[in-house]
C-alpha cells in the first residue's frame, strides 16, 4: 500500500496581475459601450446586457420574459431562426440570449475578420426580431411542457424547497 504524506510549503509572492484599460463611450442612442482589448488571439466577444428581467415581468403575465428571450432565438432582419443560425454558422459563431432575474444578457464570440457581418445579424436579430404568431404558439408550448416535466424532476424540486426556505 502506498502512503500519502503531506507536505507544506509557504505560499510564493503574489503574481503581479494587470488587467487591460477599459474604452467607454456612449453612443447617440444612449447605449453604453465598454471595450477591453485582448489582442492575444484575433477573436472579439460582445455582450448586450439589457437591464429587464424575470423580475420585470407584468403581475399574471410570469414568464414573458422567457418567452420574449426564446422568441428572440426564431429570428430576425428577415430571416427565420434556421437562415440566421446558418448566416450566424457561416462566420463560425451563434448568438446566445439568456434572460436572469433583472437582466437579460445577448452574447457573441466571432473571429475579428467577421466581426462586422456576425454584428449586422446581431443587431438586426435585436432590432427587427421574427417575432412570428406560428413562433410564438410553439415556444409558448414548449415552455409548457418543459414546465411541465419539471414537476417531477427531483432537482427542480429541491430548488423550490430551498428557495422557500430562504425567500
Amino acid at each position: 500500500s502506498r502512503s500519502l504524506s503531506r507536505t507544506s510549503s509557504a505560499p510564493g509572492a503574489l503574481a503581479s496581475v494587470r488587467f487591460p484599460a477599459i474604452s467607454r463611450r456612449t453612443l447617440p442612442s444612449g447605449l453604453h459601450v465598454w471595450c477591453v482589448p485582448h489582442t492575444a488571439i484575433p477573436v472579439a466577444t460582445v455582450t448586450l446586457v439589457l437591464p429587464f428581467g424575470v423580475r420585470d415581468d407584468p403581475a399574471g403575465q410570469p414568464g414573458l420574459a422567457g418567452v420574449l428571450t426564446d422568441l428572440m432565438e426564431e429570428g430576425g432582419n428577415g430571416l427565420d431562426a434556421i437562415a440566421m443560425a446558418e448566416a450566424l454558422a457561416d462566420l463560425g459563431t451563434e448568438v446566445s440570449i439568456d434572460v436572469g432575474a433583472d437582466a437579460t444578457t445577448v452574447s457573441c464570440s466571432v473571429l475579428a475578420r467577421c466581426f462586422e457581418p456576425a454584428m449586422a445579424l446581431l443587431f438586426g436579430l435585436m432590432a427587427r426580431p421574427h417575432l412570428s404568431e406560428e413562433d410564438f404558439t410553439r415556444v409558448v408550448e414548449l415552455r409548457v411542457n418543459r414546465l411541465t416535466q419539471l414537476k417531477s424532476s427531483a432537482s427542480a424540486m429541491a430548488d423550490r424547497l430551498l428557495l422557500r426556505g430562504v425567500v
